[in-house]
């Protein structure tokens, strides 16, 4: 997780709180609470009820004997002489009796035989209704007989005590025992029911068959008789268990009695806490869970929340067993939402992070660390963005590429290092600012819109300088980027102008961003810059007429162009007396050359493909059994040393946690027969270009596994090596990809997972909607990806994970640039961290030194390749060295 300071530690939970507060307001809450305690008793389950508590229901069919008999007040003096003689506790009548009736006197005197209880109501005008007095006088208690239902229709509670009128089942209560209910003082409390099961259960008997006497008298001695309706939909009352049909409302006093006598009424918890108290442990709660959460993995953030999500459901289970009553739903809700906050803080704390790590990896990548100048990428990145505006014009204005070579302009003072040394690099750029200002001053042409839709083909490049562009290309070469020129004369004095300047050895004070001492830095400046000598070539957009002013476009590419001024510059460096020369198209010689190394290419291709497809029947012809493969292998290299031109090396792969050797990466090298050693930085790129890359992939993919194999069989036990070749962006253009290595690697009889195909960061992000597919693909099959060359070009960090690889290379020009500055460790530490919350391992290239092996293996980088650990070694050297397996 990401460190975030004290103050903001507690602000998810704050606001978690506050929500729930929302919630509870609008009553959502509520309405969850009603389902936990309608699902708390289906959790339990049914109990019983209390003995003593007996039904005598009017049912239907009493409704229709009645109209057949005597009044109803004659009926109820009937049955109460029925239940005297066994000496019921008491007959709860749950029936309103506020109107006379001439049977009165007669159910008064009934009434002295037995204690009763009667009921209490309202009309709707809110008028107090009780029993006629002459009733009343015998009743023995009185009760009202309101009850309260939810807004889902089930009746939880009661209200103990309206006025100075308790609930009858409270009045009740309180007569037959021998210590009366605890309520509050007010009574105003509610009262919660604890139902005990379905009222299906309680003994009940109709009224006429009491009254007939065909209950037996035993039925109700000592018996708690409830007299009342129970016709299914008058005065309905659901219940937990009770829900289709329904209950009536003389159970809601027989469950209260049956609580009462069986003491298991439910309690709620914390009522007498102010609901300011409960909000104020709610804000408490989550601020004291968020302040620990950040400090967490997302992962242990949820199981903390489960775990205390599931404790409390315990807690809440136990507690209703003992007849208390929690609140379920709000804290856990106050869970859920305190998780949800805090990691949406996180989150948005991620990317903010994210953009900013991504913006510093974008300035690192597109502009120099010293000057502050574009780079080769984004120089690149604009010159193509003014071609593609030219060529849709037919008559194209004139722009100039000017190549600028400083010659000894690393001599500086050696007490004053590297320090200085990026002073006078800001000088340099920031003369050639002036020169360029004065010569752009009275140009008379319109300039180009930087804000054109085709100007720069990609949108999170800075916006373009509406007159030029300059780049630092490298420690002694500037690029300039003229946009718009009146005459190809004027290129001429844009250079000579620009030599001009250089060659001015006075410093100003405010030339410089962290001067030494101003006095002493100004003196060794302007020792430097009168030492130095500026070389400048210009290549030209257009094949220009300053008679006619028409102009034809020659290039098409950036890189054409660039090339050019450089050879220009080459040009003037021959030259006698001249700083600065215009490419000549006569210097094309230069292409014949890349024609005539393109043709040696294709031989040489061919050559080796021929041989590798031969060795390759020979094999399959033989069924490859382990012996013969090893002898074939070591056979057919040293054909390959013989006949071909291609050879492949391999450089360790070190595992920074175990030092032992994790990988080789196989590297082509080309052996001319007449120009030796071709580098591959010149029949690479030529391949790519050529489409011959196809063919030279497929060859060095196959040797590689070959080479594999063989280690494989030559050493049976614990070899754990992991080949890693890398995949040209053409490549991933070929539909068969796929298939071809899957095939390989049957063949080869080789475990998917001990290959590993690297690509280039900048060729998956121009290919990024065909590569993701086929990465995908190869992913999907068991083959291991890495991304090469990471930070060096356009790729988001933001989205790297959905991309799908397993590594990270992070580019040697970061392990460079840590000699001078700080800046590349704390990005290089950043890469890594990153890397690894996404998943992916990180390679760091271009180890030079042991103090670099260690600072990355403090920074917990995964693995490390460089000349400090090894060169690249061809095979047999390679497998001298697994042979040894020596440790770093």
């Amino acid at each position: 997780m990401t460190s975030t300071p004290g103050w903001q530690r507690w602000i998810g939970g704050a606001f978690a709180a506050l929500v729930l507060m929302g919630l509870e307001g609008i009553g959502l809450v509520k309405q969850l609470e009603q389902l936990a305690y309608r699902g708390l008793f289906q959790l339990r389950g049914e109990e019983s009820w209390h003995s003593q508590v007996v039904i005598v229901g009017i049912d239907e069919t009493t409704l229709k004997n009645r109209q057949n008999s005597d009044s109803p007040r004659q009926i109820y003096t009937t049955l109460l002489e029925r239940l005297a003689p066994s000496q019921p506790r008491m007959v709860v009548l749950d029936i309103l009796m506020h109107d006379r009736s001439p049977d009165d006197l007669q159910l008064a005197q009934a009434m002295r035989q037995v204690p009763v209880a009667l009921p209490v109501s309202w009309d709707k005008q809110g008028n107090q209704k009780d029993p006629i007095p002459e009733l009343a006088a015998e009743a023995v208690v009185m009760g009202h007989v309101v009850s309260r239902q939810d807004s889902d229709g089930l009746t939880r509670i009661v209200v103990p005590q309206l006025g100075q009128i308790p609930a009858l089942g409270v009045a009740v209560a309180n007569e037959v025992m021998d210590r009366p209910l605890e309520l509050d003082r007010q009574g105003s409390e509610p009262l919660w029911i604890n139902w005990p099961g379905s009222v299906n259960h309680l003994p009940q008997y109709e009224l006429f068959e009491a009254i007939e006497g065909r209950v037996p008298i035993k039925e109700f001695r000592n018996k708690i008789v409830i007299v009342g309706a129970n016709v299914t939909g008058f005065n309905p009352v659901l219940t937990p268990f009770d829900i289709n049909p329904p209950a009536s409302g003389i159970y809601v006093h027989a469950a209260v009695v049956s609580n009462a006598l069986s003491n298991n009424g439910l309690q709620q918890v914390g009522t007498f806490l102010h609901p300011v108290w409960i909000n104020l442990l709610y804000f408490a709660g989550a601020i004291s869970l968020s302040a620990t959460l950040v400090f967490w993995s997302f992962r242990n953030q949820i199981i903390v929340v489960l775990g205390l999500g599931g404790v409390w459901l315990s807690i809440c289970y136990s507690a209703f067993h003992f007849y208390y009553l929690l609140p379920v739903v709000s804290p856990l809700v106050l869970l859920g939402l305190t998780l949800l906050l805090v990691t949406l803080q996180d989150r948005l704390k991620m990317k903010a992070m994210l953009v900013e790590q991504e913006k510093q990896l974008f300035e690192s990548a597109f502009y120099d660390l010293a000057t502050g100048l574009p780079n080769y990428a984004l120089f690149m990145d604009r010159l193509e963005g003014v071609l593609s505006r030219t060529r849709e014009q037919s008559q194209p204005p004139l722009f100039a590429v000017f190549f600028i070579y400083i010659d000894r302009s690393k001599v500086v003072n050696p007490d004053s290092g590297h320090r200085l040394s990026n002073e006078l690099q800001v000088a340099i750029s920031s003369r050639i600012e002036e020169a360029l200002k004065r010569s752009m001053a009275h140009s008379p042409h319109p300039l180009l819109s930087p804000h054109s839709a085709h100007f720069s083909p990609r949108s999170e490049i800075s916006s373009v300088p509406t007159q030029f562009t300059i780049a630092r290309l490298d420690t002694d070469t500037f690029a300039v980027l003229v946009h718009a020129l009146s005459y190809s004369s004027q290129a001429i004095d844009v250079a000579q102008t620009i030599y001009q300047t250089l060659s001015h050895t006075s410093v100003s004070e405010g030339l410089f961003t962290n001067p030494i001492e101003p006095d002493e830095a100004i003196g060794l400046l302007e020792e430097n810059l009168s030492a130095m000598t500026a070389f400048i070539g210009v290549a030209l957009s257009a094949v220009h007429s300053d008679f006619e002013q028409v102009s034809v476009n020659i290039y098409s590419q950036a890189e054409s162009m660039l090339r050019d001024a450089e050879i220009a510059m080459y040009q003037a460096k021959v030259k006698e007396g001249n700083h600065y020369a215009i490419f000549d198209q006569n210097l094309h010689h230069a292409e014949i050359q890349r024609l005539e190394l393109e043709l040696d290419l294709r031989r040489a291709i061919n050559r080796a493909r021929r041989q590798q497809e031969n060795w390759s029947g020979s094999i399959n012809n033989s069924n490859c059994s382990p012996a013969h493969f090893s002898y074939a292998s070591e056979q057919w290299g040293s054909e390959l040393e013989a006949q071909s031109d291609f050879r492949l090396y391999y450089q360790p792969i070190v595992c920074f946690s175990t030092g032992r050797i994790s990988g080789f990466e196989a590297l082509v090298r080309w052996y001319h027969p007449t120009r030796g050693m071709v580098s591959p930085v010149d029949f690479i790129p030529l391949a790519e270009e050529t489409g011959l890359i196809m063919a030279l992939g497929d060859w060095i993919l196959k040797t590689a596994c070959y080479q594999l194999r063989e280690w494989q069989n030559k050493f049976p036990h614990g070899l754990e090596v992991t080949m890693v070749v890398n995949l040209s962006s053409l490549q991933l253009h070929n539909p068969q990809l796929v298939s071809q290595i899957q095939t390989l690697l049957d063949e080869m009889d080789l475990d998917h997972r001990y290959l590993k195909l690297e690509i280039t960061e900048s060729g998956l992000m121009e290919n990024e909607d065909i590569a993701l597919d086929l990465l995908k693909t190869l992913r999907e099959a068991g083959i291991q990806l890495s991304i090469d060359d990471f930070g060096t070009g356009y790729s988001s960090l933001a989205r790297l994970h959905n991309l799908p690889v397993n590594t990270l290379k992070i580019d040697k020009s970061f392990l460079e640039r840590t000699a001078l500055d700080h800046e590349s460790w704390e990005i290089i530490e950043t890469i890594i961290i990153l890397a690894h919350k996404l998943g992916l391992t990180v390679v760091a290239e271009g180890i030079e030194t042991g103090d670099q092996f260690e600072l990355l293996q403090r920074l917990s980088c995964d693995y490390g390749q460089g000349y400090w650990l090894s060169r690249p070694i061809d095979a047999s050297g390679a497998t001298a060295l697994l042979a040894k397996n020596p440790q770093w």
